[in-house]
């Protein structure tokens, strides 16, 4: 999960892309529901603030929205081994 000025990753964790509903209100079409796991930088400004959660480090056992656009999957390269 990103967030901008500057641009940059600041957590990484679920995102449920199917989900239309986020404590009982419809998701916009430009948001989706995450739950933050790893926090990388905890002091950054979730995007879209709650009561309980304004910073990232406040964000893991919270669900929340996060502006689709600074949502990325993350691939990770595991070795083969032969």
């Amino acid at each position: 999960m990103y967030v901008l000025d500057p641009l940059r990753v600041v957590a990484m964790g679920r995102v449920y892309s199917d989900a239309t509903t986020l404590h009982h209100k419809d998701i916009d079409a430009d948001k989706v529901k995450v739950a933050v796991s790893q926090v990388i930088e905890a002091g950054a400004p979730v995007p879209i603030a709650t009561e309980e959660v304004v910073l990232v480090g406040q964000a893991p056992g919270h669900f929340l929205l996060w502006p689709k656009e600074l949502v990325k999957p993350y691939k990770v390269n595991y070795p083969i081994f032969a």
